[in-house]
């Protein structure tokens, strides 16, 4: 399950404010460690991350491998169904250009039906939030915008590009990308 967001830092804190009621926890996905630190959600500044329940913390970190291309590099592999992967938007502070990023999570039958159950939860709860809070391109893999990241490229604060560059336009009146 994947739904693509872009946020300003104000929809990003917004949307990890309301998270803070599951407690969660977080890791960079790469890192140069084979032991990390852990980290409650929205300490870090990493933009490709991992987020967990606490009580999963120990199935997390058996899931750090090294990369075989770059063995002093290491990450955590999110499809063993107990972290929610996370990647933040990107942004060009100079030219205000916003890129999408997304949250992504894989049950997996072979994890117990109470951490598949917990982390559905949550990634539930996150798209709740920002369907119930964004506004949503049309095209085939929807891009959900956020309210404060809509507005300022409405001023022309800001711009939003799909991946391939093209620009994202859209019309806050009708609450749609065009």
């Amino acid at each position: 399950m994947q739904i693509r967001i872009a946020l300003s830092a104000n929809d990003e804190k917004k949307l990890l404010n309301s998270l803070a009621k599951f407690n969660l926890y977080c890791l960079p996905r790469f890192f140069y460690t084979d032991c990390p630190k852990v980290s409650e959600l929205g300490q870090l500044s990493d933009r490709d991350q991992v987020i967990f329940s606490q009580s999963f913390k120990h199935e997390v970190l058996k899931n750090i491998k090294s990369i075989t291309s770059d063995p002093s590099k290491f990450h955590v592999l999110p499809k063993g169904g107990n972290c929610i992967e996370w990647t933040r938007s990107l942004v060009d502070e100079e030219s205000g250009t916003y890129n999408p990023g997304r949250f992504y999570f894989e049950p997996d039958p072979e994890i117990s039906e109470e951490r598949s159950a917990y982390l559905t939860k949550v990634y539930r709860f996150i798209y709740t939030q920002i369907k119930k809070n964004g506004i949503k391109s049309s095209n085939h893999f929807p891009i959900y915008v956020g309210k404060d990241l809509a507005s300022l490229v409405s001023q022309g604060i800001a711009k939003l590009t799909y991946p391939n560059g093209k620009e994202v336009i859209f019309n806050l009146e009708k609450r749609v990308i065009v």
